[in-house]
C-alpha cells in the first residue's frame, strides 16, 4: 500500500490508475484480474503475472 501511495504522489493518480490497470487486465479477454484471486473475473485464467 505505501508503495502506491508514494507512485500516486511521485507521478501522479492518472498514471498510477494506467499501470493498475495495464497491470490487472487479463490478456485474453481484457477483463479484470481480482486482486485477491489472482484470476479474470470473466474467463477466470491463472494470471501468468503471479506464477
Amino acid at each position: 500500500m505505501l508503495d502506491n501511495l508514494n507512485d500516486i504522489k511521485e507521478k501522479g493518480m492518472d498514471s498510477f490508475l494506467a499501470s493498475q490497470t495495464a497491470k490487472y487486465t487479463c490478456p485474453p479477454c481484457g477483463g479484470f484480474i481480482c486482486v485477491h484471486k489472482g484470476r479474470c473475473l470473466t474467463c477466470e485464467p491463472k494470471n501468468p503475472k503471479t506464477e
